[in-house]
């Protein structure tokens, strides 16, 4: 084995770990550079620099491009090349990816400036496979002025990136994935990053709701400023400090549109904290639904509820009126010195009945009252024998018809239950009586 040059000039050649001993004991003599004494002094200054270097680092010098490299670009190449790439020509080592670096590696050489590559994917095979490589990475002249356009080599300062470009490339794809199911959602969607709460993303039924304004990069205040004085920058505020998620239910919010019109809308909505890997707030998550139509349908009926109450009432206040002369007529027909047996009869019916239909007209009132909350139910004894009395004799018609009988046996003392009721007696619960 060839002995370290260490001396006659090659001083420089110290240290630099696996490959500066590598570069120490190169047959350089086979070369076209010759002995390291006789290199040019630009040449090994820049050595110097490569081989005291933690940061990978590549040379090619001279019209051959002869190959130099430290310990911590040898990490990057695999077997394939390391350590055979040392003291080789560039083009014969890399003719696999020549198409990609030979033109900027002429633009240094040929003393038109540097280069700048940043994640750079430049496939090489590693490790008994053809990888996608990732780089950053400079191209840099080395000054000579003995040499042809005063450039004696190329310095390639360079970073692998491969880990970092696959990992933004995956959180690419993968919030490409949910932006695609979010735009597709039947709710709407965005997101806040930051104490302002700037709009990150917003799907297509958030944009829909605020009118389809341009808001990413924006922060909510300004992009939505009618909603400031309404409490929800408070809201979102309270969230992003507190960690603890808000939800909203029907709130009323009044959106102003191109033409200065206000929109009033009601939504059911989730401001959700977004954290970090240290459990730290860095965002808000804002999802809900536009319930809008559900709300106002809701208070059309309880206007049509109240429209009915009112109707219910007036109906019953009307049906009272030819009451009073019905039941005039009925004590008139059981006057016995002025009428027969039969139409005795018949007035007693009529008067039971038309008393009937007074606690009819009576309920429909209390129903109305009850609907809007101004009656006051009360217990009361209800006579069991009455309450029969009358549902048969409204049955009777009926009774006749189907040519049925119907016999009731009433009990041979009176009995009552206890109901609770309003001025009508209607049972609404028994007790014993």
């Amino acid at each position: 084995m060839t002995q370290p040059l260490l001396h006659d000039g090659a001083g420089f050649l110290a240290d630099g770990g696996e490959m500066g001993a590598r570069i120490r004991t190169f047959e350089w003599d086979k070369t076209s550079l010759g002995p390291p004494a006789q290199w040019p002094q630009a040449l090994k200054v820049t050595v110097r620099l490569l081989l005291s270097s933690g940061h990978p680092m590549f040379i090619w010098w001279g019209p051959d491009l002869i190959q130099f490299y430290n310990d911590a670009y040898s990490r990057s190449i695999g077997p394939e090349r390391h350590p055979s790439a040392l003291g080789q020509k560039g083009r014969e080592c890399w003719q696999e990816i020549w198409h990609v670096i030979g033109p900027q590696i002429e633009q240094v050489m040929s003393g038109r400036g540097h280069t700048w590559h940043e994640n750079q994917l430049v496939p090489i095979t590693r490790y008994g496979s053809r990888d996608d490589v990732y780089w950053t990475y400079s191209y840099s002249p080395i000054d000579d002025p003995d040499a042809a356009n005063g450039i004696g080599g190329v310095l390639v300062v360079c970073t692998e990136t491969t880990v970092q470009v696959i990992s933004q490339q995956k959180a690419k794809t993968d919030e490409a994935k949910w932006r695609s199911l979010f735009n597709l959602a039947p709710v709407f969607m965005c997101t806040l990053k930051g104490p302002h709460h700037i709009f990150e993303y917003a799907n297509p039924d958030y944009l829909k709701l605020v009118g389809r304004r341009l808001m990413l990069g924006k922060s909510v205040s300004e992009a939505l400023p009618e909603i400031v004085a309404q409490g929800f920058i408070d809201l979102l505020d309270s969230v992003f400090k507190s960690g603890k998620p808000y939800q909203g239910h029907a709130v009323p919010v009044d959106l102003t549109s191109e033409t200065n019109s206000t929109t009033r809308r009601y939504v059911d909505f989730t401001y959700q904290p977004l954290t970090n890997e240290h459990n730290q707030v860095v965002g808000i998550f804002v999802i809900g639904y536009d319930v809008t139509e559900s709300v106002r349908s809701s208070k059309r009926l309880q206007e049509q509820d109240r429209r009915k109450d009112e109707f219910l009432a007036m109906l019953a206040h009307e049906l009272r009126n030819p009451l009073a002369p019905i039941a005039n007529v009925a004590e008139l027909l059981m006057r016995k010195d002025n009428s027969t047996g039969e139409i005795q009869k018949a007035g007693e019916v009529l008067k039971r009945q038309c008393d009937q239909l007074t606690h009819l007209v009576n309920d429909l009132l209390d129903v109305s009252r009850i609907t809007r909350g101004i009656i006051e139910l009360k217990n009361g004894p209800v006579n069991i024998d009455q309450a029969i009395g009358i549902a048969l004799e409204s049955a009777q018609p009926q009774i006749a018809e189907k040519e049925q009988t119907l016999e009731y046996v009433p009990q041979n003392r009176e009995l009552f239950v206890w109901g609770r009721h309003a001025a009508t007696g209607a049972v609404s619960e028994q007790h014993p009586g």
